[in-house]
């Protein structure tokens, strides 16, 4: 069984680094290929990934391609695999050699695994705001966390499953567009599996990648007609939530950001006919 990490990466000097030497620990008896799919890029991600990739021991290759599209790089690096298994990493999201290998051992443990996802770990800085804080402190008893359902910045899919799905129509939400293909009845969460998850340190950083996220939801609803699932992340289950772990103030800052993300995608929705500047968060890069 092969597994095949593919890693779509724009302009991430600051964090590529980070992301691939934690493959440097992995040898060759792994059954693992890794793919880094440089796109768009006018820093020198492709350049470092050239560099730490021919140190590491494991399969891997790194692409160049001319125009930014996540989803352009994820298609390329689906066509160019050979795994059994695909794994879609963001390129600012770490994985640890303990948890690739818990998650060969969680694949091999598995009789049925279609699509596959795991809880993030969120990352603080020293200079992460409050608000950002009480916001992930708050997400993270939602009944969506627990099942798998917030981005963790990685999903796996088995390659025979593929048919219909890829290659990726250009969307935003990519995880989005997978998450309600595949429906959640199939989801599988690898439990021993955790990813590394920088959140923003500023809080207008965290308003502007959940407009993106949102926008992206809308995107998939208005071309596709399909939603990822909230989760159960109902209104009456986070007022429950916040009365029982009396978490009020967090639950303030929560709904403050779902209102706002929302409304700005809404607005960007109508000015931008679907299409959306880069909004990434900036912070945790610096």
């Amino acid at each position: 069984m092969l597994i095949s990490i593919i890693i779509p990466a724009y302009n991430e000097e600051a964090l590529i680094a980070d992301t691939l030497l934690n493959y440097c620990g992995l040898g060759k008896g792994v059954d693992i290929e890794l793919l880094v799919i440089c796109n768009g890029c006018v820093d020198k991600t492709y350049e470092l990934s050239k560099n730490i990739c021919s140190r590491l021991k494991i399969k891997n290759k790194v692409y160049d391609l001319p125009v930014g599209s996540k989803t352009a790089a994820i298609n390329k690096g689906v066509e160019v695999s050979n795994g059994d298994y695909l794994l879609i990493q963001d390129a600012d999201v770490v994985l640890t050699c303990e948890d690739i290998k818990n998650l060969v051992s969680e694949i091999d443990s598995q009789s049925v695994l279609t699509y596959a996802s795991v809880k993030p770990l969120f990352v603080f800085d020293v200079k992460t705001s409050l608000l950002v804080k009480l916001y992930y402190g708050f997400l993270s008893k939602t009944p969506a966390f627990k099942k798998g359902m917030v981005s963790a910045g990685i999903y796996l899919v088995k390659r025979d499953c593929l048919k219909g799905i890829f290659p990726l129509p250009q969307v935003i939400a990519d995880d989005g567009y997978i998450k309600a293909s595949f429906g959640t009845e199939k989801l599988v969460l690898l439990s021993k599996v955790r990813t590394k998850v920088r959140v923003p340190k500023k809080f207008f950083d965290l308003i502007k990648i959940k407009t993106r996220s949102n926008f992206g939801n809308f995107q998939l609803k208005k071309e596709f007609n399909i939603s990822p699932s909230g989760g159960d992340n109902s209104k009456l289950n986070i007022l429950k939530i916040a009365y029982k772990e009396r978490v009020v103030l967090s639950l303030f800052v929560y709904i403050f950001v779902v209102i706002i993300s929302k409304f700005r995608a809404k607005i960007q929705l109508i000015v931008n006919k679907n299409k959306i500047g880069w909004e990434r968060d900036e912070s945790s890069r610096n």
